[in-house]
């Protein structure tokens, strides 16, 4: 039956477009994720662990879903960073002035410090195979922390924890 809230009118039409598809996923012609499934994805990365439902909602709906092909530069080494970057599929690498690869596997956070820090991005990341990334603008993901007192512990506790993997 018809729905009026567009969440949930959203949901369905991506599931019934997977299942004419006979996947559990729907076919690449859907480009965008609805928000149920992006608040699904989203609630994988550490950050995002201890939130509710609700709360993963919001975050999905201030962000948007970003794809990018093999070989597409996600930022840009010496730049302000202007989004925080949620790797949810594929992969990237790091590549920093001495021309040294870390490989990046998701769920990472791309430009994460340099936000918080105010600071230039370290190093350029590149997608060297079909990524899929939550964005966040900067400006948005310093407001939902300042909101919310569990996603700010978690920013701490992630800051804290001193054998965290360094994601540029």
């Amino acid at each position: 039956h018809r729905s009026e809230e567009p969440v949930v009118s959203e949901a369905a039409a991506w599931a019934l477009a997977a299942r004419h598809a006979g996947n559990a996923t729907p076919p690449a012609s859907v480009e965008a994720l609805p928000i149920v499934e992006l608040a699904d994805r989203v609630r994988v990365v550490p950050l995002f662990a201890a939130l509710s439902v609700d709360e993963l909602f919001r975050i999905a709906q201030a962000g948007e879903e970003v794809r990018h092909p093999s070989g597409r530069d996600l930022c840009y080494a010496g730049t302000p960073p202007s989004d925080v970057l949620f790797l949810l599929e594929g992969g990237a690498q790091a590549v920093d002035d001495t021309a040294s690869k870390a490989e990046i596997l998701p769920p990472a956070v791309i430009g994460f410090e340099d936000v918080l820090q105010g600071t230039a991005l370290r190093s350029t990341v590149r997608a060297p195979q079909p990524t899929v990334c939550f964005r966040i603008a900067a400006d948005d993901f310093m407001t939902l922390v300042s909101d919310n007192v569990l996603l700010a512990q978690s920013l701490f506790a992630m800051l804290l924890t001193k054998d965290r993997p360094r994601v540029p």
